[in-house]
């Protein structure tokens, strides 16, 4: 069963990763500009990656042209296994 998370995007960031943000929302900062779809997929190359999942398993299914958006991931994880998977259960940066 898939996995919709909701996600903000920090394009032009010095470097690439997965934070969770003191509210609790995970942040994609991306080194790529918020262009021709540069970001989103490098924020789809992250998340592949990260979970070691193909890339096609993954969706944006809104927000394409904002910086909030709602990912689809196609894994069998709970919200609390993803974050586990991420490192980021017990990890908070402010960003």
């Amino acid at each position: 069963m898939p996995l919709i998370i909701e996600i903000k995007v920090k394009p032009k960031s010095g470097s690439s990763s997965i934070l969770l943000d003191t509210s609790n929302t995970i942040v994609v900062r991306v080194k790529s500009l918020p262009e021709d779809g540069k970001a989103n997929g490098e924020v789809i190359k992250l998340f592949s990656k990260a979970l070691r999942i193909p890339q096609a398993s993954i969706t944006i299914i809104t927000g394409a042209t904002i910086k909030n958006k709602r990912i689809k991931l196609e894994v069998s994880l709970t919200l609390p296994e993803l974050l586990t998977k991420l490192g980021l259960d017990k990890q908070h940066s402010f960003v």
